[in-house]
Parts: structure tokens; sequence; C-alpha cells
């Protein structure tokens, strides 16, 4: 989900490929363009950390279920199964995660290669 929006949907939501955080394509700050696709950022700061180092950012993977309409996801923390619409939140190494509670986000930010085996 790096690029949103592309159809003109004004109600479209894009994750910033830098800190995680989903963005109302209408309402982000500013857009990048890189290898095809149209990111879209929350902030300042994270459009300018892209476009320093657009490879670090680009290639996100989005572990959340929402990819197909699931409406649940797994925790990677303590396993809990959550409804996605009640997630605490999204944790980006360049992966997205849902989170039952924010002391799992929290623990993943401490200490990610113990949660998020695949994060980079």
């Amino acid at each position: 989900m790096a690029a949103a929006g592309e159809t003109g949907d004004h109600t479209a939501e894009a994750v910033d490929p830098v800190c995680g955080m989903t963005v109302p394509v209408a309402g982000a700050v500013g857009s990048w363009t890189h290898a095809g696709v149209t990111y879209h950022f929350c902030a300042p700061a994270c459009l300018a950390a892209f476009r320093a180092d657009p490879d670090r950012y680009a290639a996100v993977v989005d572990h959340r279920a929402t990819d197909g309409g699931a409406k649940e996801a797994v925790d990677p923390v303590c396993g809990m199964t959550i409804p996605v619409a009640e997630a605490a939140g999204t944790s980006l190494r360049r992966n997205l995660y849902d989170f039952c509670h924010p002391a799992c986000r929290e623990e993943v930010k401490h200490n990610p290669e113990r949660f998020l085996p695949d994060a980079v």
C-alpha cells in the first residue's frame, strides 16, 4: 500500500513509507514518485528522509490484514488476533504490522529482531 490515490479518489489513504502512518492522500503534506510509484507523506521530515534515500524506504511490505478485505490481523508480539479496525497502530521497519496494544508496538521498536525476523 505504498501508493494510493492514483485514481483521483479523495477518500484514498496511503501509508507513509518512512514512519508507517496512514495518511489521507488529499491531506498529505507532500508526494514523491520513485521508480514509477507515488508515495505520500504525513510530514515534511518524512518526505525529506525519503528523498535523501528512497531505496531505504521504497520496498515496504504490508503484513497488515487490510489487503483483500481481511477483518483480522495477528499481533506479531503476543500472537493475539485482533480486528484490523481496532489495531493499536503499525510499526515500519520496511514492513507494516498491526498491534493489539501500544505496549506490543513499543516492544517491536525496542527489539525488532526478536519479533520481526523479516524486518530489515
